[in-house]
């Protein structure tokens, strides 16, 4: 190829061939100076990406809300049912300050006093396990709402990344811990945070095949 591109340049400048003979080498030149006319276009297009805010999303769906007041709800009702046992061997305890020690009563005062303590002490621990699960299954859940919401749109809507706008970052000292921008600048029509949390707040609202297909068909707008 080089030979040839040198042959042109040569005959070329010296005008000592004809025009059919240029055209021919011409064309050859033209050939290797621009390999890329012999390869497939190009089919590969930019991605379109979108950003959006899952702490925001969290914070304001509304089933995250209710939950955190259920839970609430059931928190005091147990601590209610605590504050009575503890009345209770708070009662016991008195009682026995005006027992003489070694009687039968005494003996039966100090068994339920000991009883009470460990129950309440059981009690104690039970409560703590069990609404850490109940948090622990109400984030799984609403976690798996909001990726799947996520999903949903970007299909509807043809996006091809979704990226997280921020992440958690805990910070030591004096310092309290916050979110720092992973995005530190997007275009207001690439962020979804708000689409996100109308879809799903819609959906627990009003659930039902209606709801569902109304909210997916208004992504689709």
């Amino acid at each position: 190829m080089r030979r040839i591109f040198a042959t042109t340049v040569f005959v070329g400048s010296a005008l000592a061939v004809s025009a059919a003979a240029w055209g021919l080498l011409g064309g050859r030149a033209g050939l290797a100076a621009d390999p890329g006319q012999s390869l497939e276009p190009r089919t590969f297009k930019p991605p379109r990406i979108a950003v959006v805010d899952i702490s925001e999303v969290f914070e304001n769906y509304g089933k995250k809300k209710d939950i955190e007041s259920q839970l609430e709800a059931q928190i005091k009702g147990e601590e209610e049912k605590f504050r009575e046992k503890e009345g209770e061997l708070k009662a016991t305890l008195e009682e026995l300050k005006n027992v003489q020690e070694g009687t039968e009563k005494h003996q039966q005062l100090v068994l339920k006093k000991t009883k009470l303590e460990l129950e309440l002490k059981n009690r104690q621990k039970e409560i703590f396990n069990e609404f850490q699960e109940k948090q622990a299954n109400a984030l799984k859940e609403i976690r798996n709402e909001i990726t799947g919401e996520i999903e949903k749109y970007a299909v509807a809507m043809e996006i091809d990344l979704v990226l997280e706008k921020k992440v958690a970052a805990e910070q030591k000292g004096n310092f309290r811990s916050g979110h720092w921008p992973i995005v530190h600048y997007v275009r207001p029509e690439l962020e979804i945070t708000d689409d996100i949390i109308k879809r799903l707040n819609a959906r627990y609202s009003r659930p039902g095949a209606q709801a569902t297909g109304g909210a997916e068909a208004k992504a689709k707008k």
